[in-house]
């Protein structure tokens, strides 16, 4: 039901998108984007993946010490291609699952690191919004939306994040703790535990917020690609609503919702309608397919692996015989 539910999410925005869309002239104007700015693009994804992937590996060092940046870069990266061709965050659950040997940990610290990590990501965008509106004298009827939302996310934030063990005693009132659910929630609650510090978060929200600015960077030149005539906070209002409306069910790699709440951003602005729709498809398709193509060659290289270690048992099994 969630996966129907979402499928048509994805359509009714997709439908909207599209009537504000003339197919050959957002042809035409893809055609003509500078690939020095698309190679600038490209290369503030690929820095923005890296700081993620250190994010990332720097909250599971916390329970698993030596762990590197090249072994997290795999599950992670696969994790978002997953995300964008499957229903339901197949990415998400395979990342907290699946690749546990991969990265000598357990479900449980991982899953634990993916809830730090969606909460940081959610409340730089957030920030970043909110920065926007405060300087855009426009009014765009989300300033008071965004700032209430910013309220509601820091104080559950510091609730869920700084005070875990409140949440494990609460947890621990109810009934069925034999339950397989409940224990593994009581591993969450013991990861998050597990990261102490004020220094610890300050560096990881430094990182959420580098992270944000550098995919920022990539909607600046994803729009610079196709023209040098948008107003240079148009960017900033794309990348805020259209990240925060992968919150929304919709079909894998967010089709329809991403596209146009992006182009809604870059409106806000002033840009034309057909330019920012045109915007929005070039961004999606920068975001989309480099992980995409890159995470997929690692799960083909990890699959591929295993099955090989497998057949190699088998024959040393069968020499043995």
């Amino acid at each position: 039901m969630r996966t129907f539910f979402g499928l048509a999410v994805s359509l009714l925005f997709l439908v909207l998108f599209l009537r504000q869309l003339d197919i050959g002239e957002l042809l035409a104007q893809l055609a003509q984007a500078k690939p020095s700015w698309l190679l600038l693009a490209l290369t503030a994804l690929a820095l923005d993946f890296f700081l993620r992937i250190w994010r990332w590996a720097r909250l599971l060092s916390i329970y698993t010490p030596g762990l590197t940046i090249r072994r997290a870069a795999g599950p992670f990266l696969a994790s978002f291609a997953l995300n964008n061709v499957l229903p339901l965050r197949a990415g998400d659950l395979a990342r907290a699952f699946a690749f546990n040997q991969h990265l000598q940990t357990d479900s449980d610290r991982v899953t634990a690191s993916l809830l730090i990590e969606r909460l940081l990501d959610l409340g730089a965008l957030l920030v970043l919004l909110c920065l926007g509106l405060l300087w855009y004298p426009g009014d765009t009827g989300f300033d008071q939306l965004a700032y209430v939302g910013i309220g509601l996310v820091f104080a559950g934030m510091l609730l869920l994040l700084l005070a875990p063990r409140t949440w494990q005693r609460v947890l621990a009132r109810l009934p069925a703790q034999d339950n397989p659910v409940m224990q593994f929630g009581h591993g969450v609650f013991d990861a998050l535990a597990a990261v102490r510090g004020l220094g610890t978060w300050l560096k990881l929200c430094a990182m959420s917020l580098a992270a944000w600015l550098l995919e920022g960077l990539v909607f600046f030149c994803g729009a610079r690609a196709l023209t040098d005539s948008f107003d240079p906070l148009a960017p900033w209002f794309a990348l805020a609503l259209g990240s925060l409306s992968t919150l929304l069910p919709s079909s894998p790699g967010y089709v329809g919702t991403f596209d146009y709440f992006t182009a809604m951003g870059f409106s806000l602005t002033g840009t034309d309608a057909a330019l920012a729709s045109a915007m929005a498809v070039l961004v999606h398709l920068l975001l989309w397919l480099p992980v995409t193509a890159v995470g997929f060659l690692w799960l083909l290289r990890f699959w591929g692996g295993g099955l090989g270690q497998h057949i190699r048992q088998l024959r040393r099994g069968e020499s043995q015989q």
